[in-house]
């Protein structure tokens, strides 16, 4: 949830100044960072790109005009997420064959049994963003 302030204690901020989300306690926290992936029109629906972040690699995916966003990283060894489905909205570990809900993270089957990580996708200006934490 998104909350936007233009007073604080009486003092009048500019807008955009103070904008913050919570987080699921209800605590507020600052906007998570965001980075530019690539235009709209390089992204084609069935076919995806990996992005590098700091020490983060992201799959982003188009699925049949869905834009998903998740780590490329197995939560079971660290494997890459290579084989997508689009269909399914699925992406399936390399070493193991352990698949995960992109919508969700969650995997579907053995051998990971924790979730991997899902990032927030937008669009602006035609450029495909996403929001990282």
């Amino acid at each position: 949830m998104i909350m936007q302030a233009s007073a604080v204690a009486g003092y009048e901020y500019p807008p955009g100044a103070l904008d913050f989300k919570s987080d699921l306690s209800g605590r507020l926290c600052s906007m998570s960072p965001v980075i530019d992936v690539c235009p709209l029109e390089e992204l084609f629906p069935g076919e995806h790109v990996l992005v590098e972040w700091e020490d983060l690699e992201l799959g982003v995916v188009n699925c049949n005009g869905e834009l998903l966003a998740s780590e490329d990283r197995c939560s079971h060894d660290d494997g890459h997420l290579l084989d997508i489905d689009c269909d399914a909205s699925t992406v399936e570990c390399s070493r193991h064959g352990s698949v995960f809900v992109l919508r969700a993270g969650m995997p579907k089957n053995l051998l990971a049994y924790v979730p991997i990580d899902i990032f927030p996708v937008s669009v602006e200006d035609r450029v495909i963003k996403v929001e990282v934490d």
